[in-house]
Order: structure tokens, then C-alpha cells, then sequence
């Protein structure tokens, strides 16, 4: 009886296997569906795109032909060129001064008057005296003659002859004399009209009418403001590249915003004492009258130049192992452009490039010293 129930019931193990199987198909299946649907939600990673760099216009330049020039600083003040201390030239009681500190005058305008009445009594004395000499001089010479002509019939001595040519003689010389005290007299009288030598204004006025005045003393002083001289001094390790004729550019105290054209006139062989400083001394047109003397300025003289040259600041000059270069902008790229540089100059203290670049290129000229050749670029900014 066992032996038959023993032989009816199915092994355990081949009855759970198929379910074994399905579990393992069913998980299978739900992972490749977990899978799939998570490629699918994940975003597709965008093409890697290239890194643009912005540049300010501020940072590049277009290059174009300029002038350049090298200049030496100086500084000074403003006189009049013309300048003279006007004094009279004979002895007397001033009767009038007829102008006043800032007046403008013409050349040969009456400035003060001398009294001229001591002046006219001296002249008639001196006139009267050679008035007198001269008819001693006719009555000499008459007696001469007649000497001359006794003498030559043998009844006048030869010293009588000798003595009345020197009678003429003596008296001739003293009309001479006589003359040139009246010719004296007469310029005495023309002085006491005190003129002005060259037009101008008069900066000061020393004397007043009733003073009693000395040849020398101080009555006015005149300048002529059409030509002003700079009086300045330049820097001593400069002093080689100065020369006369030299064009400078100046700036004046007071007058803002404008410049003015002056030349080198004159440089003086030695320095001022105790400093490093020469002078020099430039000229200065002055038309329009609107400089004064006493006045400050500052400016530049220029002693060498260059046309149509390139240059760019000293901030876009680069160097690696192969020489220097700058780097351009071409075709919204930075590219390396290998130059050959010249001098600095004190145009806004640019460095000029001999070789390497043309008019028109664009230049990055900004002290941004990350940039690479190759890099991707775009302008910004106004």
C-alpha cells in the first residue's frame, strides 16, 4: 500500500521550475523596459560650441599713418621783446607827461615835454657868439689879402704874412667850435620833446610834471607786445637735441583751451647754476595782444619727427620664444603678427612699428595678457 502512494506523487522539483523561468523572463523584460525609458528621458548633450571673447572697442585700434614726434618739455614766462626805459637826454624842468601806465603809443609819439625857455637862452647866446666869430673870421681874411698882396711887392715881411694866416686859422676853428655848441644848443631843444622809439604801451611811469630831471633819469618804460619772448628753461640731458628754429607748442596760464606755435630763438651755452636746467628762450607772435608779461607757460619743443608713421602703445607689444609681435583681429580671430619695432616717441608715447603691419589692421592694443592667438573674438562696446 505505501509502495503504490510513494509511486503516484510527482517529483517537487519539476513542478517549480517553470515558474522559475517565467520570474527570470518577467524580470528580464521590466529591466530592459527601465533602461530604454531612461535613455530616452535623458536630454541629448548639446555640440560642444567654440568660447567667443568679447573685446571693447576701448582695447583694439585701427592703424592708420600719423605724425610722430619727439618733443622736449619746457617751462618759463612771458616778456615783451621789445622793451626800453625811456630817459631824457638833457637836463631840465619836466613841463608835461603826456601818457599814463597802459597807454598804447606810436612810434615817434610826444611822451613828456622838457621847458625848453633855459634851453632857447643858451641857444641865442651860442648863436650870437659864433655870429661875432664869424665877422672877426671876414675881417681876418680881409687882412690877410692885403698882406698877401704887400707881401708879394716886397713891402710886408714874411712874418707879417705868416701872422695873419694864422689869425684866420685860429678864428676859422673857433667858428667851427662856435657851430658845434650851436648845433648842440639846437639838439637840446629837439630832445626836450621826449618821444616814443617804437610803438607800444607803457608799463610804468616814474616821473611827474615840475620834476627837475638828469639825463638817465627814469621817466616811463615802454614794451612792444606784438612779439612776446619765452624765457624757459629745458631740462640739461636734453640740452644736445635743441636748435635754433625748432617749432614748439605752447599753453599759457589763463588762457584755456588753446595752444599756441612758438620757435626756438636763442639757447644759452651754459646751464643755470646749482641745477640741471638751461635756458632757453623762444619766440611768440602776439597779434591779438591777449599776452601779458609775468605770464606762466608750459609747452614742448619738437626735435625730431616722423610721417605717415605706424605705431601703437607700448601695451600691445607681446613676445614668446619666436620675437615680438601684436596680436590682430582677422576675420573675428586673433591672430599673431610678428613686428620689428622702431623708437618710442612722445606722441603719446607710441612705439613705432617699421615692419609688420599695414594701414587699416586692428590691432589689440588693451593689457589683457590671457589672450592667445586663435582665440574667437567679437567688438563690443560704442
Amino acid at each position: 500500500m505505501s509502495a503504490t502512494n510513494e509511486a503516484s506523487s510527482p517529483p517537487p522539483a519539476k513542478r517549480r521550475w517553470p515558474w522559475i523561468v517565467l520570474i527570470l523572463v518577467i524580470l528580464a523584460l521590466a529591466l530592459a523596459l527601465y533602461f530604454r525609458l531612461k535613455d530616452r528621458a535623458q536630454p541629448v548633450a548639446p555640440a560642444q560650441t567654440e568660447r567667443m571673447l568679447e573685446l571693447n572697442k576701448v582695447e583694439i585700434t585701427t592703424l592708420v599713418p600719423q605724425l610722430l614726434e619727439q618733443t622736449v618739455k619746457v617751462t618759463g614766462t612771458l616778456a615783451p621783446e621789445r622793451r626800453a626805459d625811456i630817459t631824457p637826454q638833457v637836463s631840465g624842468k619836466l613841463q608835461t607827461v603826456n601818457v599814463r601806465t597802459g597807454d598804447a603809443v606810436l612810434a615817434g609819439q610826444v611822451i613828456a615835454q622838457i621847458d625848453i625857455r633855459d634851453l632857447r637862452l643858451t641857444l641865442n647866446q651860442q648863436v650870437a657868439n659864433s655870429e661875432a666869430t664869424k665877422a672877426q673870421l671876414s675881417l681876418a681874411r680881409s687882412q690877410l689879402e692885403n698882406t698877401q698882396a704887400l707881401f708879394e711887392r716886397g713891402t710886408a715881411s714874411k712874418a707879417s704874412l705868416d701872422s695873419a694866416q694864422a689869425n684866420v686859422d685860429a678864428l676859422s676853428a673857433q667858428v667851427d667850435a662856435l657851430q658845434a655848441q650851436v648845433d648842440t644848443a639846437q639838439r637840446a631843444i629837439q630832445n626836450a620833446s621826449i618821444t616814443a622809439p617804437f610803438a607800444g604801451v607803457i608799463a610804468s611811469r616814474s616821473a611827474e610834471p615840475g620834476q627837475s630831471v638828469t639825463p638817465g633819469s627814469p621817466l616811463v618804460t615802454l614794451v612792444d607786445l606784438s612779439v612776446m619772448e619765452v624765457q624757459a628753461t629745458a631740462p640739461l640731458s636734453d640740452s644736445a637735441s635743441l636748435k635754433e628754429g625748432q617749432r614748439a607748442t605752447l599753453t599759457v596760464e589763463g588762457i584755456a583751451d588753446k595752444s599756441f606755435s612758438a620757435s626756438v630763438d636763442r639757447i644759452s651755452p651754459v646751464a643755470i647754476e646749482n641745477t640741471r636746467s638751461i635756458p632757453v628762450f623762444l619766440t611768440l607772435e602776439n597779434p591779438d595782444g591777449i599776452f601779458r608779461g609775468g605770464m606762466f607757460t608750459t609747452g614742448s619743443v619738437v626735435v625730431d619727427e616722423a610721417q605717415d608713421a605706424l605705431a601703437v602703445p607700448s601695451s600691445a607689444l607681446r613676445e614668446d620664444k619666436q620675437g615680438e609681435y601684436v596680436l590682430t583681429v582677422v576675420d573675428a580671430k586673433l591672430v599673431r603678427q610678428p613686428i620689428e619695432k622702431g623708437r618710442q616717441w612722445s606722441t603719446g608715447n607710441l612705439v613705432q612699428i617699421l615692419t609688420g603691419l599695414n594701414p587699416g589692421d586692428v590691432v589689440v592694443t588693451g593689457r589683457l595678457p590671457e589672450l592667445e592667438p586663435g582665440t574667437a573674438v567679437t567688438i563690443v562696446g560704442n
